[in-house]
């Protein structure tokens, strides 16, 4: 490859975090900084307008002789969350662009990897990135760490592997010649129950919270995919309480709990979804999926929110009741938890947890017993 052409670019779209976009870059330095590939790696920056220091930090990389390229754009106005990965993605020159939020931590020898597998396998429109959740793994990993990664042929293999654990924006790394700002401008418009049911104003009633789920859609549908089983980098989780109850009217100004309703979006992504030829086992997996985080959802809405929130579960009934009405534990479960007051959930939450970490265990037990017989043959 020439040396002048940027082959990966690493994406980051970032807003008033300067102390964790400063971490990030000095671990991406240290990571390629030797490597002879980059040369051919170029970081790039998207910034929402900041209060705090974070376009002097850009400045101060841009000035510096680096042997990698550094560029960042600014927006002339807070542009919301989504449309920043737009822009972070379509601003990138090299051949493969992997948007990466600026708090998630990628593993030592994690690009070099990463840019290996993409050269092996260039017929890629679109590659997932494995990774862990929570920064001591507690929370597991995206799919279950492999030890090869393959290329999926169909859209039906990729769901049927990846399922939606792909809506984690930094998962995902694009073809860039794939991508085009009217495609990617038309998948951030949010589905039909916001206009209907949400009368604030701002990018937050407006952003699909999950466009990335539409643009992979766009591209798999049509195009190979790569699947990268090896765990890349770590979600920064800091905890659903945490996170859920940091100040959010600054940035929002709404009242409505928006991780419940990022959670609408990916309900009606699903529906979309099931337009497309699939196999039965891959539909079930996915509705047992989406079934199981909506249980989550609900729970972490009902724990962390400070009142009973009418308006957010008079929105979420009608859409929950379409998508999981065939399912018992939805009515026997699901709805009445919605509906109760918070102390039913956070009574019902410690048992559910010993429920999941038992599950967890007892698959781990039987998966290591038959990898064990079939070894021992």
């Amino acid at each position: 490859m020439h040396k002048n052409n940027i082959f990966l670019s690493i994406c980051i779209p970032t807003y008033n975090r300067v102390e964790k976009l400063k971490a990030q870059l000095e671990r991406i330095d240290k990571d390629i900084n030797n490597l002879d590939i980059c040369r051919n790696i170029e970081i790039y920056i998207s910034v929402n307008p900041s209060s705090d220091s974070t376009l002097e930090l850009c400045k101060q990389y841009a000035q510096m002789d680096l042997p990698y390229k550094f560029k960042y754009r600014t927006n002339e106005k807070n542009i919301g969350p989504s449309a920043n990965f737009m822009e972070a993605l379509l601003g990138a020159t090299g051949e493969y662009v992997w948007i990466m939020s600026d708090d998630d931590i990628i593993h030592e020898g994690g690009i070099e990897y990463l840019y290996k597998k993409i050269i092996e396998n260039t017929e890629a429109g679109y590659i997932f990135i494995n990774y862990f959740k929570g920064k001591n793994k507690q929370l597991g990993a995206g799919i279950p760490p492999q030890t090869k990664d393959h290329m999926a042929y169909s859209f039906d293999q990729f769901l049927n592997e990846a399922l939606l654990t792909y809506s984690l924006v930094s998962a995902s790394c694009f073809k860039r010649s794939l991508l085009s700002r009217e495609k990617l401008e038309n998948r951030i418009r949010r589905g039909n129950y916001s206009a209907k049911d949400d009368d604030e104003i701002g990018f937050f009633s407006t952003a699909n919270f999950y466009p990335q789920l539409y643009w992979v859609l766009d591209i798999v549908t049509s195009h190979p995919s790569l699947i990268i089983g090896k765990p890349l980098f770590t979600m920064d989780h800091p905890g659903v309480e945490y996170t859920r109850k940091r100040p959010l009217q600054e940035a929002a100004r709404v009242s409505f709990d928006h991780y419940l309703r990022a959670h609408l979006d990916a309900i009606e992504f699903h529906s979309h979804v099931m337009n497309y030829e699939l196999s039965l086992k891959t539909k079930i997996k996915v509705f047992r999926f989406l079934a199981n985080e909506n249980l989550n959802q609900i729970i972490f809405h009902k724990t962390t929110v400070q009142k009973y929130d009418v308006k957010a579960i008079r929105t979420a009934i009608p859409i929950m009741i379409r998508k999981f009405y065939l399912n018992p534990f939805f009515w026997v479960l699901h709805l009445p938890v919605l509906l109760l007051p918070s102390i039913v959930a956070i009574k019902i939450e410690p048992l559910r947890w010993k429920y999941i970490v038992t599950r967890a265990k007892l698959g781990k037990f039987i998966r290591n017993f038959i990898y064990f017989r079939y070894t021992s043959l």
